[in-house]
This record gives C-alpha cells, sequence and structure tokens, in this order.
C-alpha cells in the first residue's frame, strides 16, 4: 500500500501543477495495486510481513472483486465522458481522472470509489468557493482515499 501511496501523491502533485495525470506514474501505481493484491491472495506469512495491508486485508473487498469493481468503475466513467464530449459538452472529468480511479479501486476495492467520489465533490465545493471552472482531480481524490485508508486500517475506537 506504501507505493500506491507514493505513486498517487507524485502523480496527484504533477496533476496538481500541470492538470495532466501521467501515464508512467498511473501505470506504476496499477502495478503497485495489483502487487498489493496478490499478497493479500498468498496471505499467511506474506500478508503479515506487511502491517498496513494486514490491517486493511479484513475491512476491503476481496482481491477478485477489487478488480472486477476497477474495472467497472473504469468503464462508466469513460463511457460516460465519452458520451458527455460526444454531445458537444466541455471536457469535464479527464481520462486520467478515470486511469487514477481505477488504480485507487483495485488497491481498495469499494472504498476507493468512495474516495474518489468524496474527492470529486470535495474538489468541486472548493473550485466553486474559489470561482474556479476548473481544478486538479488527483490530489483530491488521493487525499480522501489515503485518509479513508487509514481510518479502516486502524483499530476501532475503545
Amino acid at each position: 500500500m506504501a507505493l500506491v501511496c507514493a505513486f498517487a501523491v507524485l502523480a496527484s502533485y504533477v496533476d496538481a501543477k500541470k492538470r495532466v495525470l501521467p501515464n508512467a506514474l498511473l501505470l506504476a501505481m496499477a502495478l503497485s495495486a495489483l502487487a498489493m493484491q496478490g499478497v493479500r491472495l498468498l496471505g499467511g506469512a506474506w500478508l503479515a510481513a506487511f502491517a498496513w495491508e494486514a490491517a486493511l486485508d479484513a475491512r476491503i473487498d476481496a482481491p477478485w472483486m477489487c478488480g472486477l469493481l476497477a474495472v467497472v468503475a473504469c468503464a462508466l466513467l469513460v463511457g460516460l465522458e465519452s458520451w458527455r464530449r460526444g454531445r458537444g459538452a466541455e471536457p469535464g472529468l479527464g481520462f486520467g481522472d478515470a486511469k487514477l480511479a481505477f488504480c485507487w479501486t483495485l488497491a481498495l476495492g469499494l472504498l476507493g470509489v468512495w474516495g474518489f467520489a468524496l474527492g470529486c465533490g470535495s474538489g468541486a465545493v472548493v473550485a466553486k468557493l474559489r470561482r474556479q471552472s476548473t481544478f486538479a482531480l488527483g490530489p483530491w481524490v488521493s487525499g480522501w482515499c489515503v485518509a479513508l485508508a487509514i481510518l479502516v486500517a486502524l483499530p476501532p475506537w475503545p
């Protein structure tokens, strides 16, 4: 999970500065998420070696469900944005944002979908308050996904 977060931070930094999510960083993030799911599938001693994954393991979707959710979420986002652009609307969601949603959903399952939704909503509210017509979605989504993963991985409060 640490590698997923590291690549997400780098991609979000580039997104905040240049308004583009680099394919190379998103590919590295996706491969890290895939490796994380592989460790979860192996379980046992492999999983115990990675504390955060062990804490998340019982609280997020099964690895196959994370993969299925990632494909469905990305397909829906790309399909919706293609449909919007085909009807003459200005681009809203970049395809890099859809790939970022794929990466986070592959890593966290439904929690990644929630992180994406919360990132979209909070980023849009702040952009509206600042009177901006666009905003970089990457930092918002990654921030929410990391925050949700930390909250879920923490032990229950007494």
